[in-house]
């Protein structure tokens, strides 16, 4: 009765009804010793003894959840019109009670089949209590036959008593048995939930000292979880963790609310960030349900790859504004340059902002580039014919238009060969300290005349590089050739080569520094643009095309190297292109052999 009430359970009150009517049985047994055999007091005994064995069957099987055949009441019914009628008809005892405890050893014999089949390996109670039921359906239907014997009667009633107190226990034990079963079942649950869970679960107190760990994933966790046990999170953690994580229990503990506190940690995993919500616990007692003081549940969750997408949308917002803001300077430059053309420019570059694809503006950007130079020879043209006195000034303004168109049709072509892959390379072994020094006595002249020093700055022993000598002249012409442009007179300009180490990759690099007025961070950006001309080169005026160093670029990247460029926009500090390019440390032949020294390639390119 205790059990039923503090748990509910409807197999418990069954039960508990069959033992209360066992225990009445004894109230008529008294009544039966005191005044005889009457019939009520025998109804009552028997009754009480056929209610008791049917609900102990059916509580029975309610306990293994399942529904009792209709045949054992049809059969306790009968049984109750039996005991009527015998006892009004006084019939004899043997009689009387045969068919009543033969239903009810029937009763106990399959009570105790029904615990010996629920049993195992680990259910002693079930086997005990099994066996004993059926024990005592053998001495319930042994009972009518041997009661009148009056030497075995104190017997048989110490038997059943036996019987009884050893039945009792045993249901006591195969509940405590189901109960073990049923926590045992519900934490390996509750472990299978924890581990399937992302979160990780921390029991801890009002000291913030960790109880009990629920999760499986170990790599989540500051240290092993036997190592977390009982100690404090001021103990482990790095201060401002423990501190947050201690204030958000103190709260709870205080409002009984969820808390939630972010915070970084250094685990097996790595650099993690995570989100903890912290509940009260609420445990069960036998007496019943309470509060807990002092344990709170820390439910920590992986919110690494949220943190890192949320820096990634700051990080892409703050791009977006930056390239807002170039796309705005490059508006507002087209926006001049438009104001100083003609109508039929503007209409050009009106119709150019509408195009889309890479291919139409390359279109544009070429009929622009040719359409200058052929209108300006076609107004010399025009002139000449009305001033022929001013040949000679008409034909030196005619061969340059021509030459800036020959550049031009020329850089273009080299594009396009080279896009194409309609260039072959020829790699032959290569020395850069040769090829630098060439080129520095080839152009020393022309620097002198523009007021600058060229400087020679090489690396003893530089190995070799497997190159196409003809293209990467070409590309050492244009880079110096635009230093030459824009550089201001009494500057410098240096040619140097080293050597550097990435990658397990031994690389060679030829530089060429100037001390000019530098290219900003937002011109870099677009150095390599086809026809692309800085402020530099739009206020000195300096012959060019802009498609210079977009065929460096192509020639470098066709030798699977790079072109770099270092600059900080300050004037005075200029810029510094280096041409790197891969060595072969099988190539035993070093700068010492000079093997190939290339002759300097013809004609100037723009630096934008």
């Amino acid at each position: 009765m205790f059990l039923d009430y503090q748990y509910r359970e409807s197999y418990l009150r069954v039960w508990a009804f069959s033992w209360l009517f066992h225990a009445i049985r004894y109230l008529f047994m008294l009544g039966i010793l005191r005044y005889g055999e009457m019939p009520l007091l025998l109804i009552g005994n028997h009754t009480s003894t056929l209610v008791s064995g049917i609900l102990l069957l059916f509580g029975t099987y309610q306990f293994i959840e399942k529904d009792l055949a209709a045949g054992w009441w049809y059969g306790a019914v009968i049984g109750f019109s039996w005991i009527v009628v015998a006892a009004t008809l006084k019939v004899p005892f043997l009689i009387f009670t045969l068919p009543i405890f033969t239903f009810l050893a029937l009763i106990y014999i399959w009570v105790g089949v029904i615990f010996m089949r629920e049993a195992n390996a680990t259910k002693i109670g079930h086997r005990v209590t099994g066996g004993t039921f059926i024990l005592w359906g053998l001495h319930k239907a042994n009972y009518p036959i041997l009661r009148p014997v009056m030497w075995f009667a104190p017997w048989g009633y110490l038997m059943s008593a036996v019987f009884e107190l050893v039945s009792a226990i045993g249901i006591l034990l195969i509940y405590f048995e189901k109960v073990r079963y049923d926590l045992a079942t519900s934490q390996q649950q509750l472990n299978a939930f924890a581990n399937a869970l992302p979160d990780l679960g921390f029991v801890m107190d009002e000291r913030g000292t960790y109880v009990d760990i629920l999760t499986a994933q170990e790599n989540l966790l500051y240290a092993r979880a036997e190592q977390l046990k009982g100690k404090t999170i001021h103990n482990l953690l790095p201060y401002d963790v423990a501190q947050a994580i201690q204030d958000a229990i103190t709260r709870t503990l205080q409002t009984r609310e969820t808390q939630i506190v972010e915070y970084p940690l250094q685990v097996p995993a790595g650099e993690c960030w995570f989100e903890g919500r912290t509940a009260l616990m609420h445990l069960t007692t036998l007496a019943a349900e309470s509060d807990v003081a002092g344990l709170v549940l820390l439910l920590a969750r992986d919110i690494t790859e949220r943190i890192e997408a949320e820096k990634a949308l700051h990080d892409a917002a703050h791009r977006m504004a930056e390239l807002h803001k170039q796309v705005q300077t490059y508006a507002d430059e087209l926006e001049e340059r438009v104001n100083e053309r003609t109508a039929d420019l503007k209409r050009a570059y009106e119709e150019l902002q509408r195009l889309n694809h890479a291919q139409d503006e390359f279109v544009s950007n070429v009929s622009h580039e040719l359409r200058t130079p052929i209108t300006s020879l076609k107004l010399r043209h025009y002139l000449l014919e009305r001033h022929p006195n001013q040949l000679a000034e008409h034909l030196a303004v005619m061969e340059r238009e021509t030459q800036r168109l020959e550049h031009t049709i020329e850089g273009l072509l080299m594009l396009s060969r080279l896009e194409q892959d309609r260039v072959t390379l020829e790699f032959n072994p290569v020395d850069l300290n040769a090829l630098a020094e060439v080129y520095v006595m080839d152009r020393t002249p022309i620097a002198r005349e523009n007021g600058l020093l060229l400087h020679l700055c090489c690396q003893a022993e530089l190995p070799l590089v497997l190159a196409d000598d003809g293209l990467l002249s070409q590309v050492i012409n244009i880079i110096l050739t635009n230093a030459i442009n824009y550089t201001p007179s009494g500057e410098s300009i240096t040619v140097s080569t080293r050597t550097r180490e990435l990658d397990n990759q031994l690389w060679v690099g030829l530089s060429i520094s100037d001390t000019g007025r530098g290219i900003t961070a937002e011109e870099q950006a677009h150095l390599y643009d086809r026809f692309f001309r800085g402020k530099a080169a739009r206020e000195s005026r300096a012959p060019g095309t802009g498609l210079g160093l977009a065929i460096a670029k192509k020639i470098v990247a066709e030798h699977a190297g790079e072109l770099e460029v270092y600059s900080q926009g300050i004037p005075g500090e200029g810029a510094t292109f280096t041409v790197w390019l891969k060595t072969n440390r099988a190539m035993a032949t070093t700068s010492g052999e000079k093997l190939i020294r290339a002759a300097p390639v013809g004609g100037s390119s723009a630096r934008q």
